[in-house]
């Protein structure tokens, strides 16, 4: 029998998401390719490892006890590697540091200025990628800590947050849509009842982002289908298209801060049983064993962002 770590995080995968096409999507391999190493697998070993039911799994016995001696082998994998890394200095001066594109942008340049002028000689690998990425990079520890929006997709990752905001509707200027605005209390924006963006056309970010996820959570609340006619990944273009009046959008306010003022729209705040309140976090397996380089960096982060936010470690559930 000869299986690999790959292999061993196939099953193991397998049996967190109850379901094959949800692991390979979180493996980010095709569904018949996971199919034909699960069967490679079970050949090898001689033994069926789930049972298939519809299209849910649940492991037998003996699926049983390969998943607790696999994670047993992970388990010291990780630790043999992490002990190496200890051993010659790797991990005293360089961390693996990952971040949606946009927010990066403008985190990663602050974070290194800092570093700079504290005259602190740490070596910064910057990973940039979508969410869901970065969450999948954690677990299979290519990056040490990563800085992202919720929700939250994989189980086992610990996060601290350090920045809360609103989700905030746009609105074309000259959309019929506008009159339907109005004023409550004392809040910066005027409210529009989302419900009448109902089959309208909105322009969102793509599958995987973090705001596409948000958007949706958003539609399901309101139980409204809006008509999807633009997609892309980057904020800035979503908020410039929807200025020309081509549709609606959706996005942090957090971002809207960052890019500054762009005629063409309206603002709106998102009534709270529809709304989403969106949360920026640092996020790790294990905040008690990250290295002196990440910690360092979690403390610059904290520095930046209001210190009303709860920054104890916590499990993070998929959705909210």
């Amino acid at each position: 029998m000869n299986l690999s770590l790959r292999e061993i995080e196939y099953v193991l995968t397998i049996r967190e998401e109850g379901n094959i096409t949800r692991a390979a999507k979180k493996l980010f391999i095709a569904q018949p390719s996971l199919s034909q190493a699960l069967k490679k697998i079970e050949d090898e070993l001689g033994a069926k490892l789930f049972i298939r039911a519809q299209n849910e799994m649940t492991l037998t016995a003996e699926g049983e006890m390969f998943v607790q001696a696999g994670r047993s082998i992970l388990q010291s994998f990780n630790k043999m590697k992490d002990d190496i890394e200890k051993s010659i200095g790797q991990s005293s001066r360089t961390i693996q540091l990952g971040a949606p594109p946009f927010l990066g942008s403008f985190l990663f340049p602050r974070i290194m200025e800092t570093l700079r002028s504290d005259g602190i000689d740490v070596e910064m690998q910057f990973t940039e990628a979508n969410s869901l990425e970065l969450e999948n990079k954690l677990i299979r520890r290519e990056i040490e800590l990563a800085l992202l929006p919720t929700p939250l997709i994989s189980n086992g990752l610990q996060c601290r947050v350090f920045h809360t905001g609103r989700m905030i509707l746009l609105i074309p200027a000259h959309d019929q849509l506008n009159q339907y605005g109005y004023i409550k209390s004392e809040d910066d924006y005027p409210y529009l009842d989302i419900r009448l963006t109902e089959k309208k056309d909105y322009l969102v970010g793509k599958p995987g982002q973090r705001v596409r996820h948000i958007n949706e959570i958003i539609f399901q609340k309101a139980r409204i289908e809006p008509n999807m006619i633009f997609c892309s990944q980057s904020i800035e273009t979503i908020k410039r298209v929807s200025a020309t009046g081509a549709g609606i959008a959706i996005i942090p306010e957090y971002y809207l801060e960052k890019l500054g003022a762009i005629g063409g729209v309206n603002c709106y705040n998102i009534e709270p049983e529809y709304s989403y309140e969106w949360s920026l976090v640092a996020v790790c397996r294990d905040f008690d064993s990250l290295s002196a380089p990440a910690k360092m960096v979690l403390e610059i982060v904290d520095k930046l962002y209001d210190k009303n936010s709860p920054k104890q470690p916590r499990d993070i559930t998929r959705n909210p």
